[in-house]
């Protein structure tokens, strides 16, 4: 799916020989917001600002974790509205009939409930799917407020934000260093980009 989203040329950094730019699996709730499940999509400005940052010093792309997923282009509109490339949202992880709101059944399934922890129980299985078949991406992060988002093979990846504070500067310095970002825009891991 990548291939079909060309890097865009305003985000700093350039791939290396091919190389996939870094990923960040993105849930919403608890890090875009301060909620650990709201009714609706909702992001808060401030929290996306920090987004941004990530997104700018980075180059990375977004593949959307969160339970709302299934409202993708809803997800990429409101990006862009915050000033977030909408063409950076590269995908999303498979997942439980949340996910496919309105493909099958033809309804919003609104049984589904943010609030229901069934909904996050294989959360980090859905990034393992995502990952075997985007064998390209070697350089990602997955950042949630719920452990259900990583395992032993994910935790080195992983950055845990609390939902009463969402996404903080602090989580911002460690999703960086896991991409291979330092204090400075230049990227230390030749893995994820070359130096722009």
């Amino acid at each position: 799916q990548f291939a079909e989203t060309q890097m865009n040329p305003d985000v700093q950094g350039s791939s290396v020989q091919g190389a996939h730019p870094p990923v960040i699996f993105l849930d919403i709730d608890g890090v875009l917001n301060r909620t650990s499940g709201a009714t609706h999509i909702r992001l808060d400005q401030d929290l996306v600002g920090r987004l941004r940052t990530i997104v700018a010093r980075s180059g990375c792309r977004i593949v959307l974790s969160t339970f709302w997923r299934g409202f993708d282009a809803y997800v990429r509109y409101i990006l862009h509205r915050h000033g977030i490339d909408a063409a950076i949202v590269i995908g999303v992880t498979p997942g439980s009939e949340h996910g496919q709101w309105g493909a099958a059944q033809g309804s919003m399934g609104l049984e589904a409930s943010a609030h229901d922890d069934a909904q996050y129980a294989s959360r980090a299985a859905e990034i393992h799917a995502w990952l075997a078949a985007h064998p390209a991406v070697t350089c990602f992060a997955v950042l949630d407020d719920r452990p259900t988002a990583s395992d032993a093979a994910l935790a080195a990846h992983f950055v845990r934000t609390d939902h009463r504070s969402g996404l903080t500067d602090d989580d911002v310095e460690a999703v960086l260093r896991i991409l291979g970002f330092k204090h400075t825009q230049v990227p230390q891991d030749p893995q994820c980009f070359a130096a722009p």
